[in-house]
């Protein structure tokens, strides 16, 4: 009988878009942590990148392999792409504008191996200046929707419990607490969880991706969980100004799309109607304060 190779304890997939030197950072962050007792490898899946930053951490660290796809194909898409080249018991998942603080991988692994109903873990993040950045999350609903449609109405709620947030106090503390999801910057999962719920739907180009995972995930019964005391910095989280064209349409149409699986009829509905009385206020307000008003039609001509 032939006898079925062992699986490496650990594999890293770092998505890559034109992320520039934050690459290399991130690379360098994940050499810097790993566990001296886990084999595995590293994975950069670019996402036809045109910087040259792909190339350039496979030439600079050895333990890079870089597997260079033809086309963007979206966040979910190049993390499948990397799932199945590299099977382990565990998988960390990166964005490339991230990095570890000693000790991370270990933090997040061991929330795993003693917590074994959890799928998925993920970290505390943080601005590059110390502060925190919310990573733990409950499943959107209306008031987090009004939140972000309305931020100079609601914009005192944004670290709000009603927003979705959990309290600051659970990021300070010494004990993994459970989310609905985490945030997909960093992820460290279950590679048998991953496989038993199909992995990421290719559907969502960008966004939602992992509030989408988690609904399956959460559906075949596993927990996710938020360890605290695993840091990990998360740049992008940090940029302001005015919302990207692109970025906005691919978020709202992303959270549609979620909508449509899980919730119910009057859900969208409403959803719907904060949208368009959103697309009115914006009508109003000068330019370069929000998405330009062809956004909001296209955004309103793909809702119906």
């Amino acid at each position: 009988m032939t006898r079925t190779p062992q699986l490496p304890r650990l594999s890293v997939i770092i998505v890559n878009y034109n992320a520039g030197s934050l690459l290399s950072a991130c690379v360098r962050s994940v050499i810097g942590a790993w566990p001296g007792d886990l084999g595995g490898e590293i994975l950069v899946v670019d996402n036809a990148s045109t910087d040259g930053s792909g190339e350039q951490v496979a030439a600079e660290y050895g333990q890079v392999r870089l597997v260079k796809l033809e086309k963007n194909l979206g966040f979910g898409a190049a993390l499948n792409r990397g799932l199945k080249l590299a099977p382990a018991d565990f998988v960390l998942m990166l964005n490339p504008d991230t990095e570890l603080r000693p000790g991370a991988i270990d933090r997040l692994r061991a929330t795993l191996e003693g917590n074994p109903r959890a799928a998925l873990v993920g970290p505390r993040l943080a601005y590059p200046d110390g502060r925190l950045q919310h990573s733990a999350f409950k499943f959107p609903d209306l008031i987090q929707l009004a939140v972000d449609l309305f931020p100079d109405l609601l914009g005192r709620l944004y670290d709000h419990p009603l927003n979705g947030r959990f309290p600051v106090a659970a990021y300070a503390g010494s004990r993994p607490f459970r989310a609905d999801f985490v945030l997909g910057a960093c992820m460290l999962a279950r590679y048998g969880a991953l496989a038993e719920v199909g992995f990421f739907d290719e559907a969502f180009f960008m966004y939602c991706e992992e509030v989408d995972l988690a609904f399956r995930l959460r559906r075949a019964g596993w927990e996710i969980l938020c360890e605290p005391r695993a840091v990990v910095i998360h740049h992008g989280g940090a940029s302001t100004g005015r919302v990207r064209t692109e970025a906005f349409r691919w978020l709202w149409e992303s959270r549609f799309k979620l909508f449509a699986r899980y919730y119910p009829a009057r859900f969208r509905l409403a959803a719907r109607l904060l949208v368009k009385l959103a697309a009115s206020r914006a009508a109003r307000r000068p330019p370069g304060t929000g998405p330009d008003p062809e956004v909001w039609g296209q955004l309103l001509r793909v809702l119906g």
